[in-house]
Parts: C-alpha cells; sequence; structure tokens
C-alpha cells in the first residue's frame, strides 16, 4: 500500500509569506528599473530626433529650427518642435512666412494636438543648461541647425553659434500630481559641430 504525502497549511501559509516577502523587497527595485528605462527611452527619443532633424538639414539644404517649450522642471513636461526654413539661413527661422512646422513632440504630460500621449508619462524635458554646472533654464531654447550641421542659439536677436556643450535634461519623477525628482537626470549633449549624444554620467 502506498502512501502520498500531503503539505499541511502550515507549510502552504509559510510558503505564502515567503512569496510575499520577496515580492514586498523587489518591488520597489523593479519600479525603480521601470522609471529609468522610461527616462533612458525618452532621453535616446530626443537625441534621436535632434540627429535626424541635423541630417535632414543636411539632405534637403535648409535650415532647420528645434524649439524647446513648455519646460516645467518640477514636474514632467515638454514639447519639442521641429520647423523647416525655405533657405539654409537660420534668420529664415525668425519669420513665420518663411518656415514651416513639422513636427511636435510631448513629453511627459504635456499635450499637442493630433499627437498621442507620451507612453513615459512620469517623464519631462526638466530644462537645459550652457556647461556642465548651474541651474537648469525653462525659458524656451530655440536652436538652428544649418546644412553643414552647425548648431546655432537664438539669443534674442539672431542666431549665434554655439559656445561650448549644451545640455537638456530628461528628468523621471514620482507622484501623481505632487511630483518629485526620481534620481538624477539623463542629459543629452549638443556642441557646435557634433550630433547630439547622450552623456554618461
Amino acid at each position: 500500500m502506498s502512501h502520498t504525502r500531503a503539505y499541511t497549511i502550515t507549510e502552504l501559509l509559510f510558503v505564502v509569506l515567503i512569496i510575499g516577502v520577496i515580492t514586498t523587497l523587489a518591488y520597489p527595485s523593479m519600479r525603480s528599473i521601470t522609471h529609468r528605462q522610461q527616462d533612458l527611452d525618452a532621453a535616446l527619443a530626443l537625441r534621436d530626433l535632434l540627429n535626424k532633424t541635423r541630417d535632414q538639414a543636411a539632405l534637403r539644404h535648409r535650415a532647420y529650427g528645434v524649439t524647446l517649450r513648455d519646460l516645467k522642471g518640477a514636474e514632467p513636461g515638454g514639447v519639442v518642435e521641429v520647423w523647416e526654413a525655405t533657405s539654409n539661413a537660420c534668420d529664415a527661422l525668425s519669420d513665420a512666412a518663411t518656415r514651416s512646422l513639422v513636427l511636435e513632440e510631448p513629453f511627459g504630460r504635456a499635450a499637442v494636438a493630433g499627437r498621442p500621449a507620451p507612453r513615459a508619462d512620469k517623464v519631462g524635458v526638466a530644462g537645459w543648461r550652457r556647461g556642465l554646472r548651474g541651474d537648469l533654464d525653462l525659458t524656451p531654447l530655440r536652436l538652428c541647425l544649418s546644412p553643414g550641421g552647425a548648431v546655432r542659439v537664438f539669443d534674442g536677436v539672431g542666431y549665434s553659434p554655439l559656445a561650448g556643450p549644451l545640455h537638456i535634461a530628461v528628468q523621471p519623477f514620482m507622484g501623481d500630481g505632487d511630483w518629485r525628482p526620481f534620481g538624477p537626470p539623463r542629459v543629452v549633449e549638443l556642441t557646435f559641430s557634433a550630433g547630439a549624444r547622450l552623456r554618461q554620467s
């Protein structure tokens, strides 16, 4: 006669308890990995958008403008606009009659008519700065990518060559209305003559 051994209720409860403890310990790590993957994806998307725009300027032999607007800093937001000029001169981007909107790309909780909401709605463009140090600037940033590959910055009067590196911060946030930054931002770096790259911290 064979005997089959069954699990006792105590053994089953012990297994459930162990699974619960492991899940509780693993959840913050999994959440952290998800957040860091989302901000990496958003930073790579911004980098690729800048580089594709630069390539398009060379291909079509026209100046292209990139505007970063609606930067929030303390919550996920930001919109990137891409403009095409009718000539290869950056100054053509200053006149509404000599430029056309090619693309509007929302980040975070920003809304753009005709565009789906970003998948990473808790990741935003948190601002920009020149150089490695200093506070992030939240004013709109207007760039010109010329057919020769040079990057110029609008200074209020016209477009002047970019001096030194320009950093655009892509920040993940936690919360849902009571936003707080989650870790350090990813940084997309631009220089006068090189394409955009993701700066390693």
